[in-house]
């Protein structure tokens, strides 16, 4: 079974940021924890929230269609 709670060095290494991107994350809060004495813990739940809110600020986004050079063969 996962854990609930991870520590910041356990978020950042779930979501592949750094360290001190998640510190700066917590301090914005953007992304919610919970503390337990004097630790800062981040419920599992947060960080699926926060993937999938980003996921949803993508939706509709198109990038830039790839211009083509005069002469440039397309094939299949």
């Amino acid at each position: 079974m996962e854990p609930l709670l991870l520590s910041p060095k356990e978020a950042a290494k779930a979501l592949g940021l750094s360290q001190s991107y998640i510190y700066e994350l917590l301090a914005s809060e953007a992304l919610p924890s919970i503390t337990i004495g004097r630790t800062r813990r981040i419920p599992r739940r947060a960080l699926e929230d926060f993937v999938e809110a980003r996921e949803a600020a993508l939706e509709g986004y198109l990038p830039h269609p790839v211009k083509r050079q005069a002469g440039e063969i397309t094939g299949a």
